[in-house]
């Protein structure tokens, strides 16, 4: 008697037969068939208990019957030709489609190489060349209100008030060079999320807390830029939508892969009411698949969400 876990599971399908077993099949069929028919003398029988209706030709119908016969394996050849030749052409579109799919993905992928690039050089020219011309403008200034701001009080209070100014517009470039590309993403993923999370405790008043792993190698570049875009939009999601007083973010080491996870304790929403462009989650799905990982959405109303990333550890950092 079988074990009852071996009567759960399913049965396995019967392997189907190969073209010449089919034939074999058929040759065994036909002949057990004559031999029936000359045991037991099928067509004598046939012919005397057909000849009182012999004006029918019933004895005729056999060769009809044949002729019937062969025009069925005919037209059966003929529809698995074509359900042969249907079944390649969409073999060769799914080829094609998963072809597509491949391209498009690296074209993507290339093309946030080419928005990372292009961050960090438009990020180092405001630093380098705009924030440069400001502070010497600045010292220029500083260098008239002394030499003639002395005697002149109104000129000192204008001198004043572009310095101000300045120091605004100097404060507005190093912002949008923190956006850009923050320098700490040189320093690594740590420093880089312990500036974003601390970043966002200032801007939103939201208790955050980070934990890694203490088994988190240095990621190379591409991961480190690519986890950190994904913890940055995430923060920006909740900060807009979710209305919570705690956020945590972990990323730790699971044998042969790095997961990372935002959580929040906030309003929560229903996926399929809300569109998923409008929260960004499109963009983090693919950058979670250009990791070669995935990403894992668990939230409902009124129960906080949940954004769960996993991606392998390359082998520049196992």
């Amino acid at each position: 008697m079988p074990s009852p876990s071996a009567q759960l599971l399913p049965a396995s399908p019967s392997t189907p037969l190969s073209p010449w077993q089919d034939v074999a099949l058929a040759a065994v069929i036909t002949l057990a068939c004559a031999t029936l028919a000359a045991h037991f003398e099928l067509s004598e029988a046939i012919f005397r208990n057909t000849r009182r209706w012999e004006h029918f030709q019933l004895d005729e119908w056999p060769v009809a019957a044949f002729v019937l016969a062969l025009c069925f394996v005919w037209i059966s050849w003929r529809r698995s030709q074509q359900a042969f030749l249907q079944l390649e052409a969409r073999r060769a579109a799914e080829r094609r489609l998963a072809a597509a799919l491949v391209e498009n993905r690296e074209l993507a992928q290339q093309h946030l190489h080419v928005q990372e690039a292009e961050r960090k050089h438009l990020a180092r020219e405001l630093h380098d060349e705009l924030g440069q011309h400001l502070s010497a403008i600045r010292l220029e200034l500083s260098f008239v209100r002394m030499r003639w701001g002395t005697d002149n009080p109104e000129l000192r209070e204008k001198v004043q008030s572009v310095q101000e100014t300045i120091d605004g517009v100097i404060g507005l470039v190093r912002d949008l060079v923190a956006r850009l590309r923050p320098v700490v993403l040189d320093m690594g993923i740590a420093s880089a999320l312990e500036w974003l999370i601390c970043e966002f405790r200032m801007s939103s008043e939201v208790t955050c807390d980070l934990q890694i792993d203490e088994q988190v190698a240095d990621l190379d570049p591409w991961q480190t830029s690519t986890v950190f875009r994904l913890v940055q939009e995430s923060l920006t999601n909740i900060g807009r939508h979710a209305r919570a007083r705690n956020v945590q973010v972990s990323l730790q080491r699971q044998s042969d892969a790095y997961v990372l996870t935002v959580s929040d304790d906030g309003l929560g929403f229903d996926p399929t009411k809300i569109g998923i462009k409008s929260l960004g989650l499109q963009g983090m799905r693919e950058r979670a698949e250009m990791l070669g990982g995935q990403l894992d959405l668990r939230t409902r109303p009124g129960d906080g969400t949940s954004i769960i990333v996993t991606f392998p550890i390359s082998a520049a950092t196992a």
